[in-house]
């Protein structure tokens, strides 16, 4: 018997650098999420790969460009419709390299423009990451929206590019065995059982979600 193990977890990264323009007072309300109703600056990253019943959302990290933050409403949608508000009408101008992430320390209201750094989204609005679980989205592969507002008309911003971060199991999702002779039961299980007729050495390949093939060789001897 030869064993190969898949890699239990691997971190997974998804980007969109195309930018998007934000409709200048396309919103009214900021603090209520209105879905379609309004106009919203939408960038969209398909996610695809993850393995639907074991996922973790790590981070989003975001860049923004926009003279006034507080005119801005910014909210993360999962392909199954839940939605996290990461901020609304904050101080200063312009978004770089900001990190939102269920396991930071810091809230993103207490820093400062443009947000360098890694923070909690506005829990005071609603905000929470943890919301992005198996628990609440059978599967997570599909259309991840960036979504921003702005509510009041006279400056427009950019969404300039987002990334998301996600960890997931990745399990082996094939086997092959080389030569294939004397195998039993046959020859796409990980565990056989060999009758060879002299001393032989097979090849077990496993195939991993992602692509990934890894050998290990077992040899017979007679």
């Amino acid at each position: 018997t030869a064993s190969i193990q898949g890699s239990p977890n691997i971190n997974r990264s998804y980007a969109n650098a195309n930018g998007v323009s934000i409709p200048d007072g396309g919103i009214t309300n900021g603090n209520t999420w209105n879905g379609n109703q309004e106009s919203y600056g939408t960038s969209i990253i398909n996610v695809s790969g993850l393995n639907a019943s074991s996922w973790t959302f790590l981070s989003a990290s975001i860049n923004l460009t926009h003279s006034f933050n507080s005119d801005m409403s910014c909210y993360i949608k999962d392909p199954c419709g839940n939605y996290v508000k990461l901020f609304d009408n904050l101080n200063g101008a312009n978004f770089r390299n900001t990190v939102f992430s269920p396991t930071a320390t810091v809230p993103i209201a207490t820093g400062n423009s443009p947000y360098t750094g890694t923070y909690l989204p506005q829990a005071v609005r609603g905000g929470n990451l943890n919301t992005f679980a198996p628990a609440n989205c059978a599967n997570p592969n599909g259309n991840w929206e960036l979504r921003i507002g702005d509510d009041i008309a006279a400056d427009a911003g950019r969404i300039d590019s987002w990334t998301l971060n996600f960890s997931t199991t990745n399990g082996i999702v094939s086997y092959t065995w080389s030569p294939n002779a004397d195998l039993t039961p046959n020859v796409n299980t990980q565990n056989v059982t060999v009758n060879p007729a002299t001393t032989r050495t097979y090849t077990l390949s496993a195939t991993d979600a992602i692509g990934c093939v890894g050998n290990k060789q077992v040899t017979v001897t007679i």
